[in-house]
C-alpha cells in the first residue's frame, strides 16, 4: 500500500465536512484527482490540505449571527403573486402567518394558531367583501371604468391603424371564383 494515502473515502469525507457520496460525486467530476488513488480495489486518499479541512463554527458569542430568518418581511408583509402556482402561494402565507403569531405570542398549540388564522382569515375575507360592495354600490365609479375602458380601446385602434394602415378586409376580398 503507498504510505501517503491512507485514508477511506469515508474518512477523509468526515475530514473535509462532507458526505462520502459527495465525494464521490466530486471525483466524478475530476476533483480529488491528485490527492485519491485506486488501490486494491478501494480508492485510498492521502492527507486533506489545511485549504480542504472543515472551519469551525461561528462562536455562539459573536455579535454576528449565521441564522437568517427568511419569509417574514420586515412589516409583516409579503407579496405572494410573484409564486406562479396558487397552492404553493397559499402554503407560504400560512406558514408566514404561523412564524408571525408564534413570534408575538409564543409558543400556541396547533389548535390556538388554526382558530387564530381562521379568525384572520374571516376579517381578511369581510375587509374584502366590503371593499367590493363599497366599489359596486357608487354607479360613477363603474361609469368611469368603463368609459376608461372605450378610451382605451380606441386609442389601442388608432396605434393599429397608424402602424398597419387602414386595412378593411370587404374590400379586399376576390371573387369566390379566382384563384390567388
Amino acid at each position: 500500500m503507498d504510505e501517503k494515502f491512507i485514508f477511506t473515502r469515508a474518512e477523509f469525507a468526515k475530514m473535509i465536512g462532507m458526505t462520502p457520496n459527495a465525494v464521490r460525486m466530486k471525483m466524478r467530476r475530476g476533483y480529488f484527482a491528485e490527492d485519491s488513488k485506486y488501490i486494491k480495489n478501494k480508492w485510498m486518499f492521502r492527507r486533506p490540505r489545511p485549504s480542504q479541512l472543515v472551519r469551525p463554527a461561528p462562536s455562539s458569542l459573536s455579535p454576528v449571527s449565521s441564522h437568517r430568518r427568511r419569509g417574514i418581511t420586515k412589516h409583516g408583509t409579503t407579496n405572494y403573486d410573484n409564486i406562479r402556482n396558487p397552492v404553493t402561494a397559499r402554503k407560504f402565507e400560512e406558514r408566514n402567518d404561523m412564524l408571525r403569531l408564534d413570534k408575538k405570542w409564543g409558543h400556541l398549540t396547533e389548535k390556538q394558531l388554526d382558530a387564530l388564522l381562521l379568525l384572520a382569515n374571516k376579517e381578511q375575507q369581510k375587509d374584502l367583501e366590503e371593499r367590493q360592495k363599497k366599489a359596486f354600490e357608487d354607479p360613477f365609479m363603474l361609469a368611469e371604468k368603463m368609459a376608461h375602458k372605450k378610451r382605451h380601446d380606441q386609442w389601442l385602434i388608432e396605434l393599429d391603424e397608424s402602424e398597419c394602415g387602414d386595412y378593411d378586409r370587404r374590400k379586399n376580398r376576390k371573387p369566390e371564383g379566382e384563384l390567388y
